[in-house]
């Protein structure tokens, strides 16, 4: 099977099996860390991958490689970047190696344009989301929250083999 990790707290899990077919998805497990900051849940994180593993083990597991982004505040940046560490500890733990991809590389592989300067950020959010509407049309993907899990989903698509594409 193959595995998608759009991290932080509004990302996702998606499960593929190597025809395409969606096998199930996850929001980002998260718990408050202080007043309304969040990072991901561990441990819940690991009670996922679990399940995964009792479903098959052998798993090529994609992860996205983020970044703090220019402007972000210290401490969402700090706790968004704790998030990425956490998930990457729960992969150790659980002995699943891991490929990082960049958001440009799987984004140019689903044939999503570059967003443009002047572009609406949630505009061009939605042109992934309405694409991996199509593409699994029996995923709950209808709310604009949703956006993690369409990634997430879109980023197991680029681990697949060519005929996913």
């Amino acid at each position: 099977m193959i595995v998608g990790i759009d991290p932080g707290v509004t990302g996702a899990i998606a499960v593929l099996r190597e025809s395409a077919e969606l096998v199930a998805i996850w929001d980002m497990p998260v718990f408050t860390l202080r007043g309304n900051s969040q990072t991901v849940n561990g441990a819940e994180l690991g009670n996922i991958f679990a399940r995964i593993l009792q479903s098959d083990s052998k798993l090529t597991v994609y992860l996205e490689n983020v970044h703090t982004m220019p402007g972000q505040g210290g401490v969402s940046g700090g706790n968004f970047m704790l998030g990425f560490g956490i998930i990457i500890g729960v992969l150790a733990d659980r002995k699943i190696g891991f490929n990082l991809v960049e958001p440009q590389v799987w984004k140019r592989r689903a044939n999503l344009p570059k967003r443009k300067k002047d572009q609406d950020k949630a505009a061009y959010k939605d042109m992934a989301r309405a694409l991996a509407q199509r593409l699994w049309p029996s995923a709950s993907l209808g709310l604009k929250k949703h956006q993690g899990r369409a990634d997430a989903l879109l980023i197991a698509r680029f681990g697949g083999p060519d005929k996913l594409l």
